[in-house]
């Protein structure tokens, strides 16, 4: 561009160079704002329509898609909304699955409970036992100086009390044990019988004692 105004070939454009390239930009600029001109005053009617021709081929390509939106919404609504989580079904399956877990975790804290109670009951049957034991022990011990007669009344009577007591405890436990099922408790006595085994145990005593 600058070739064009550079007549001497120094490659330095003196002020008459200047000023032609100054003039010729001129021109053209004042070329460029009468086209422009022309062109709007020609064409302002024909542009209006067009723009409004593609706005308003704008909206309807908005509510096609705003449309097609819709008839999604309700097909995937239709089809049990399975887009955006779990069918109905597998939900069903699912929360089966959890009650039959609950109550599987139910029988096995009632069966744990029943294991802690019995042996809860054991190690209350142990300590009753070492009382009377000591108490046994403890009637032999203070009665030193009397006779041999005597003190194997004192023995029996305590081993009877004690039998005795056991038999009551026993029965009350069984009762309790089958209140709940029809005809649990009919034709049984309140206290169970005495097993040879168990009333040994008061002559077995007397003879370690004495």
């Amino acid at each position: 561009m600058f070739s064009k105004y550079d007549c001497d070939g120094d490659r330095v454009l003196d002020e008459e160079e200047q000023k032609r390239m100054q003039a010729d930009l001129a021109d053209q600029k004042a070329a460029l704002n009468k086209e422009y001109e022309d062109l709007n005053g020609k064409g302002d009617r024909p542009g209006t329509g067009r723009r409004s021709s593609s706005r308003a081929s704008f909206n309807e390509g908005d509510s096609g898609d705003d449309s097609d939106d819709e008839d999604s919404g309700t097909k995937s609504s239709r089809t049990g909304r399975t887009s955006n989580g779990v069918s109905y079904e597998e939900f069903t399956v699912l929360s089966r699955r959890v009650d039959r877990m609950e109550h599987s975790i139910g029988s096995i804290v009632s069966k744990i409970d029943a294991v802690l109670v019995k042996l809860e009951a054991m190690e209350k049957a142990k300590l009753k036992r070492r009382e009377t034991m000591g108490k046994i022990l403890d009637s032999i011990t203070e009665s030193d100086g009397t006779s041999d007669e005597v003190k194997r009344e004192q023995m029996e009577k305590l081993v009877r009390e004690e039998l005795e007591r056991w038999d009551s405890e026993t029965s009350v436990g069984v009762h309790s044990a089958r209140g709940a099922s029809p005809g649990g408790g009919s034709g049984q006595s309140g206290l169970r019988p005495r097993s040879r085994a168990e009333s040994g145990v008061g002559s077995s005593c007397l003879k370690l004692c004495l």
